[in-house]
């Protein structure tokens, strides 16, 4: 089986992470500000905006810790890049921005 393209990589590692957020924060994209959402900005990006970082004033680490992950699972999880996998791939915080703007943007539709 071919391996998956990196793009298709972030996409799916965001889909994983939406599924969990769908199960454990009913509406979660509800309270995203797409206006602001910049994934390279911990204050405004998916888990500071559900995590309320920008008010808090969080750090990453900070962010890291309330969510109870670690800088290698919130790649994992798609909430960053950087791990060993995405560092060698084509790819940035717009495109994981992207696939983070994809699922909202579904979920809203499916709610109007």
């Amino acid at each position: 089986m071919p391996s998956p393209t990196p793009k298709a990589l972030i996409r799916n590692r965001v889909r994983r992470s939406v599924l969990l957020l769908d199960r454990d924060r009913p509406g979660w994209y509800k309270k995203i500000n797409l206006g602001k959402l910049d994934m390279s900005d911990c204050n405004v990006c998916v888990l500071g905006q559900l995590l309320g970082a920008r008010r808090k004033r969080l750090l990453w680490e900070d962010l890291l810790a309330l969510a109870n992950l670690t800088e290698l699972g919130a790649c994992q999880r798609g909430f960053n890049i950087g791990d060993e996998l995405t560092a060698t791939l084509d790819v940035d915080y717009t495109d994981l921005e992207q696939a983070w703007l994809s699922q909202i943007e579904k979920r809203r539709a499916a709610d109007r």
